[in-house]
């Protein structure tokens, strides 16, 4: 998407064309690379990431995903007018082949003006959050958002921060997040990625897909699992295969719930996987009601693996619906889904609740 970008300011690309850090899933683009060893320059790389943290967040919405594609680009030790220059020629690359106007553009960030020639971008001087690095604090985050037929898109995030006495700039692109607003959708799961799974899920209707967190982390954790089923991970021999495990709990929880038949995913997944899921669904559906009468919430989930998740699903109590607006804002990803935020004004005091929520 951001070759191009690259190519002009001849940056080296480093691209590890791995998801594995150690015993971990890379998790973030950062993690993918050795920066800490990396000498003065400007850099591009492409990573996809597994963000297997998302699994415990309660109010989702349609922009989650745990499988990223993302695109990176990274300055070492440069000068501002360098930093100046990657950014601007980023911008005005997305700009052009969009058709979108500099005013559309909203930047947030604290102390932006003095790194960045901003260029006659709106530039909103707040904080967002700290960046970590091993639980220290390094930097601080630089969000852009894109105004757009009455939305407020999360677009990039950037970085500035210190380590090991130099200077660094990050640009990360999910790339799910542009196509969002280069075809104006309502989801991340209408854009092509997805586009075999909603075949196979024609049932699982567009309202779904953006009110009922089950339908979204159904398509969402089978997307992860379907890209990851090509790596040789067996669920239960490593870390890795733990997380793994948990996201094939969680989307059998979500075949049961929607009713959604486990065959409807069989050509998504490995064998391996495949069993595992269809292991996990004839549990809960072999789950006798009286015995979540008989235990209480704490007994059922240590001795029997019945957790409070399949116990809400088995019970019916419908506390996976979720309705947009502005007072319950809980993350950035929200913002596109609240009626009223499509001016400057309206999109700081959203990033202000936002912020003052975390």
């Amino acid at each position: 998407m951001f070759e191009e970008v690259a190519d002009s300011l001849y940056a080296s690309n480093i691209s590890s064309h791995t998801i594995f850090h150690d015993k971990w899933f890379i998790g973030s683009a950062l993690q993918s690379i050795d920066y800490a060893n990396l000498p003065r320059g400007t850099y591009y790389y492409q990573q996809p990431t597994i963000w297997t943290k998302v699994l415990k967040m309660k109010a989702i919405n349609p922009y989650w995903e745990i499988q990223n594609d993302t695109e990176n680009f990274l300055c070492i030790n440069e000068s501002k007018e360098k930093m100046s220059l990657v950014f601007s020629l980023f911008i005005e690359f997305y700009l052009t082949n969009n058709n979108f106007k500099l005013d559309s553009l909203v930047i947030f960030g604290d102390g932006v003006k003095q790194k960045l020639d901003l260029n006659n971008l709106t530039n909103v001087e707040e904080l967002i959050r700290p960046f970590f690095i091993s639980k220290q604090k390094v930097g601080n985050y630089m969000k852009v958002f894109q105004l757009n037929n009455g939305r407020a898109y999360p677009l990039f995030d950037c970085t500035f921060f210190k380590y090991n006495g130099k200077n660094y700039f990050e640009i990360n692109v999910n790339q799910s997040y542009v196509t969002m607003v280069q075809k104006n959708y309502e989801t991340i799961f209408d854009s092509k990625k997805y586009e075999k799974i909603k075949d196979s899920l024609f049932k699982i209707k567009h309202f779904d897909l953006v009110h009922d967190t089950r339908a979204i982390k159904l398509f969402a954790i089978l997307k992860c699992l379907s890209f990851i089923s090509d790596y040789d991970i067996k669920v239960k021999s490593s870390y890795l295969g733990h997380s793994v495990k948990s996201m094939s709990k969680e989307l059998a929880l979500q075949l049961f719930s929607l009713k959604v038949a486990p065959q409807k995913i069989e050509k998504f997944v490995n064998d391996d996987l495949y069993e595992e899921i269809v292991k996990e669904v004839n549990f809960i559906r072999n789950i006798k009601l009286d015995t979540l009468d008989k235990y209480d919430s704490f007994t059922l989930a240590d001795r029997f693996g019945i957790t409070d998740d399949i116990q809400r699903v088995l019970q019916g109590r419908n506390e996976y619906f979720r309705n947009y607006g502005i007072k319950d804002l809980r993350y950035f990803t929200d913002l596109p889904f609240c009626s009223g935020i499509n001016s400057v004004d309206t999109l700081i005091k959203g990033v202000e609740m936002v912020n003052e929520g975390k």
